[in-house]
C-alpha cells in the first residue's frame, strides 16, 4: 500500500469534516485511485486521490483540483454513508432534522427524504449493505432506530435507558 505521507497537511484538515473512504468508481482504469467521501457541513464532496502521485506538503491547495461537490446548500450534516451497488450516499442533517440521500454518478442531482419526520438530531448514520438498511442514532430523542430502503419500513431498536447516542457502526456479514 503506498504511503499517505504527502496527505498530511490535508488529513489535518479532515479532523474537522465526516469522511469516509470509499471505491466509487469501480470501473476505474487505474488500480491507484483511492477515493474520499466527506463533508464540511454545508457540502459534501469525494476527492480522487491517486497513491503514486505526489502532493506538495506546502501546498495543501494543489490536492482540491481532484475535488468534486457531490451536493451543497445543507443545513449542518453530521452524519454519512453510502451504499456502494447502488450508488446511493446517505446523510443526516441536524440542521433540517432529516436523512436524504443522492444517487451518485446520476444525472440528476435532486437529492431524496429518507427520513423527514419524528427525527431530531440523527447524529450517527451506519448503511447495511446486505439487507439494504440504514440505522441512525438520535441523540435528541434517545433512540436508536433503522428503515428499509425498499419496504420504507422504519422501527425503533433501543430507547429504553439509551443517554444520548452519537455514533453508529455496523459489522453486516456477522448479522
Amino acid at each position: 500500500m503506498a504511503s499517505i505521507n504527502h496527505l498530511k497537511p490535508f488529513m489535518i484538515y479532515l479532523a474537522l469534516v465526516t469522511c469516509l473512504i470509499v471505491p466509487f468508481n469501480a470501473n476505474s482504469s487505474s488500480e491507484n485511485l483511492e477515493q474520499l467521501l466527506y463533508s464540511n457541513k454545508k457540502e459534501i464532496k469525494i476527492l480522487t486521490i491517486d497513491t503514486n502521485s505526489q502532493v506538495d506538503p506546502q501546498n495543501p491547495e494543489s490536492i482540491k483540483n481532484n475535488e468534486n461537490k457531490i451536493t451543497g446548500l445543507l443545513d449542518s450534516v453530521a452524519a454519512i454513508d453510502f451504499l456502494y451497488t447502488e450508488s446511493i450516499v446517505f446523510w443526516s442533517d441536524i440542521g433540517s432534522e432529516r436523512i436524504r440521500a443522492l444517487r451518485y454518478n446520476s444525472s440528476s442531482k435532486a437529492s431524496l427524504s429518507v427520513i423527514s419526520h419524528d427525527v431530531m438530531s440523527p447524529d450517527g448514520l451506519a448503511c447495511d449493505w446486505i439487507t439494504k438498511s440504514l440505522y441512525w442514532t438520535d441523540s435528541e430523542i434517545r433512540r436508536i432506530e433503522v428503515v428499509n430502503f425498499k419496504s420504507k419500513m422504519r422501527k425503533v431498536l433501543y430507547w429504553d435507558d439509551v443517554d444520548r447516542p452519537r455514533a453508529i457502526a455496523l459489522v453486516p456479514h456477522r448479522g
